[in-house]
């Protein structure tokens, strides 16, 4: 089944469709649905010869749901454009950044890359003046942990019935994690953007080679949910349209960043299932700078909540930036925690009390973190 759903993607014809049985049929498109590829490939099958020997089941149900990302991107689209105009309106520059990027650049349309919501990169200064252009829009901010140092992001959510509804992720810095929060600088992609002009006249995204450094980085240091296959499919998309002097320029961030054993992680992964996107002297040429680096101890099987905060605090600069760390996780702002637990505000000592004890726990906590 795998490698079926694997040739369909690449393009290849398979000898046959073995999916005679309904519960075979059934697995098939749970398997599908699970990794997110059943528009992507229903674009890849309809105008195949052989798509009438697809079990009528699995075509009605790949018909099905890309019309319904097709009714679900549209109605975004307007959204997403409504959002990138406002933010231009008042001087913020933002750039899109991830999965909507990449269904603008890398698919056939963009509605064959499915996506929860639409991650935008902006400079930190930037953050009152995004948050006060959004809210003329209608959009509220989710209640969050939110500091200097413990995160990264803010989460907008504009409500309204289906998919009206929209989720703007606001970023002034790429990851969480601190070792790869400064992986590319805003500024750094800014230079190299490119034009969404889909979007609007305003509307830019990373580079093919920041966009393929940030999909392998992500792909592990953020979610450790490496074995989705649409992400996969992102960076074999990404990977193959790379042009030979681009390729030597992801061999040498790669090198500067140090992140080659994640490069060589998403590479590879991708290439199990669709075939190499990189040239053999280039995977080669990032190999080897990989064996030089050494595996965050929070990315290695069996890791826990733990290793990921020593990874945080080792990454900061002195003392007083990782006590400040300490005290954002154990003591976030009071209006979030009144608002998370609906008390009034006589109870918030008992609740610091609480979130420090349940993050203690957490602490030994296993972290899902599949093999590189």
């Amino acid at each position: 089944m795998e490698a079926l759903v694997a040739a369909a993607l690449r393009g290849a014809r398979p000898a046959a469709v073995p999916l005679a049985s309904a519960t075979v049929q059934a697995e098939f498109l749970q398997f599908t649905r699970r990794h997110c590829v059943q528009p992507i490939l229903y674009a890849r099958l309809r105008h195949r010869a052989d798509w009438e020997c697809w079990p009528q089941l699995v075509r009605e149900t790949l018909v099905r749901e890309a019309r319904r990302q097709a009714a679900v991107d549209a109605c975004r689209e307007a959204v997403v454009k409504e959002a990138l105009a406002e933010l231009v309106a008042c001087g913020v520059a933002p750039l899109v950044i991830k999965g909507t990027a990449l269904a603008y650049s890398h698919y056939p349309q963009p509605a064959c890359r499915p996506r929860d919501d639409t991650d935008l990169l902006l400079r930190e200064a930037d953050r009152a003046a995004a948050a006060a252009a959004l809210a003329d829009l209608g959009y509220v901010p989710m209640n969050s942990v939110s500091g200097q140092l413990v995160s990264y992001q803010q989460i907008f959510v504009r409500g309204g019935p289906g998919p009206l509804s929209h989720i703007l992720d606001v970023h002034w810095r790429v990851l969480n994690p601190q070792r790869f929060a400064g992986l590319l600088s805003y500024d750094e992609i800014a230079a190299a953007a490119v034009p969404l002009p889909t979007l609007g006249p305003g509307a830019r995204a990373p580079a093919a080679v920041h966009a393929l450094l940030l999909a392998c980085v992500h792909r592990l240091a953020h979610h450790r949910d490496g074995d989705r296959l649409l992400w996969l499919y992102d960076i074999h998309l990404l990977g193959g349209g790379l042009s030979p002097a681009e390729h030597d320029d992801l061999v040498r961030l790669a090198a500067e960043k140090r992140v080659a054993h994640l490069c060589v992680a998403g590479l590879s992964a991708a290439a199990r299932w669709f075939g190499p996107a990189l040239p053999e002297a280039r995977l080669r040429a990032l190999t080897e700078l990989a064996a030089q680096e050494p595996l965050e101890d929070f990315l290695r099987d069996g890791a826990t909540r733990w290793h990921l905060l020593r990874s945080d605090l080792a990454a900061l600069n002195g003392w007083r930036a990782r006590l400040r760390l300490l005290r954002e996780h154990l003591f976030p702002p009071a209006a979030y925690m009144l608002r998370r637990y609906g008390v009034s505000r006589r109870w918030l000592p008992l609740l610091y009390l609480r979130r420090g004890l349940s993050g203690a726990t957490q602490l030994l906590r296993p972290i899902a973190t599949p093999s590189p």
